[in-house]
């Protein structure tokens, strides 16, 4: 193998090393944006709707945190999804159907009872 062969493969493994580490990166940073969204979307969710204690509380606060978070997951893989609209529409609409159906399950008590302030006492 001559100098040049032998340069021209040594860059072509440096450049397959590199787009690796940018590959691990990426998906790092995919994986943080969307868990990062989640507690966001739970806070914009709750100041839209307030409690969801009903089936139109839980849809709409179900989209509102779900197109927070497909912000979220695109703004951390715009390179993996071109376009935002489809992925931030399923996001919303896969969050609302999800919500609708856990709030449904368990009758709209989708409050933190452990750390609800306690009922006051009659006299």
């Amino acid at each position: 193998m001559n100098k040049a062969a032998a340069s021209d493969a040594g860059s072509q493994a440096s450049l397959r090393g590199t787009r690796g580490a940018r590959a691990g990166w990426d998906r790092w940073l995919t994986w943080t944006a969307g868990f990062v969204a989640f507690p966001i979307a739970g806070v914009v969710g709750r100041g839209v709707v307030g409690r969801v204690d009903d089936p139109v509380a839980a849809v709409v606060g179900g989209a509102v945190a779900g197109a927070v978070i497909g912000t979220g997951q695109w703004l951390g893989s715009r390179r993996e999804i071109a376009a935002p609209a489809p992925w931030v529409a399923a996001s919303a609409g896969g969050m609302a159907v999800g919500l609708l159906a856990g709030a449904a399950a368990v009758d709209y008590a989708t409050d933190l009872g452990w750390c609800s302030a306690p009922p006051a006492r009659s006299r």
